[in-house]
């Protein structure tokens, strides 16, 4: 199991629950799990492939934590800055 496959169980078992909390934005993990599987789809459109190297420069935040997991989704290596 993925982190990605693993956040899918938590969507599913409790969905409205508090994923992240940045600031004054909470995202549950039903919401968290459709945001990743949409940015997942754009990388994938943009060309990120199963095994291509990304590297990832954000602050730290909800949209960090998102593209994380899309990239997992993706099944990409993640070098993180």
């Amino acid at each position: 199991m993925n982190l990605a496959e693993i956040l899918d169980q938590h969507a599913l078992e409790r969905p409205d629950h508090p994923a992240i909390e940045d600031g004054g934005r909470c995202v549950a993990y039903g919401e968290l799990a459709r945001l990743v599987r949409e940015r997942a789809a754009s990388l994938h459109a943009a060309g990120v492939r199963h095994g291509d190297t990304v590297a990832l420069i954000l602050p730290d935040s909800a949209d960090h934590v998102i593209a994380l997991y899309a990239l997992a989704r993706v099944g990409a290596i993640i070098f993180s800055l």
